[in-house]
């Protein structure tokens, strides 16, 4: 899997699952040295409500999948306008 990144979003606010068990799933994948980069939403939790950040992830995940599966994505642009996502 050499090269593969894994995305890992979050919602801090989620009453299904906490956000430090997401912190506890990317350490444990950056501990054992696999890519990943972790985002949050700190005003979403198990789902996505607002329409900006539903937006971003879309673009994000567009993105992901166009570097690691091949195939083309359109340009974030306006995208991530509005979004609370935060990167750690």
């Amino acid at each position: 899997m050499s090269g593969f990144k894994s995305e890992y979003p979050s919602g801090i606010v989620g009453i299904c699952s906490k956000v430090t068990e997401s912190d506890q799933i990317v350490t444990a994948m950056r501990e054992r040295g696999l890519p990943v980069r972790y985002l949050i939403y700190p005003d979403e939790g198990h789902g996505f409500d607002r329409p900006e950040n539903r937006l971003s992830f879309n673009a994000v995940t567009e993105a992901f999948f166009a570097e690691h599966l091949g195939g083309r994505c359109e340009p974030p642009g306006e995208d991530m306008s509005g979004s609370s996502m935060e990167e750690r």
